[in-house]
């Protein structure tokens, strides 16, 4: 075998390898980012957040159409919603990261740390009604982008974290 050979074999024999591990590869996908864990300080009857949750009700369909649509993919997805968790007189909202929707509720686990409830934590498992769902998020990590999350602008905004 001449040397030209031999170097035309070992380029083609690279090539070769670099699309088969092309190929296999995934692309990363960065860890998941819970929704901020600030506390809310909120009235019980603020119009804005009223204002959110409809929109989040009238746009629901989108999430769950979505997550029905790629089958729950976690890995390239990431599916939170947004609700009311109570303990006696006390009501906490926070978010939880959603893998399914059936029969009218999103199953997942807990995606804050509660402050004033101690029936529930952090990563424990839920149930939420669709018609609970005060606010919501899609994370498309194939395309970097954020669909819901309708109250989070005015909850930085007002100084009122989410």
């Amino acid at each position: 075998m001449t040397r030209y050979h031999f170097i035309t074999l070992l380029f083609i024999g690279m090539v070769a390898a670099f699309f088969f591990m092309r190929c296999r590869h995934k692309p990363k996908t960065p860890q998941p980012e819970k929704p901020s864990e600030g506390i809310s300080l909120l009235t019980v009857d603020d119009p804005e957040l009223a204002r959110f949750k409809d929109t989040a009700q009238k746009k629901i369909h989108y999430l769950i159409e979505f997550m029905n649509e790629h089958r729950g993919d976690t890995t390239y997805f990431k599916y939170f919603v947004k609700s009311g968790f109570s303990e006696h007189e006390t009501t906490e909202h926070m978010w939880s990261e959603v893998t399914a929707y059936e029969k009218g509720y999103f199953i997942g686990l807990l995606a804050n740390d509660p402050q004033a409830i101690k029936n529930i934590k952090d990563r424990d498992s839920v149930r939420v009604r669709k018609q609970d769902v005060e606010d919501w998020r899609l994370m498309d990590y194939l395309t970097n982008t954020q669909v819901g999350g309708f109250s989070t602008d005015y909850l930085h905004k007002t100084n009122k974290h989410d």
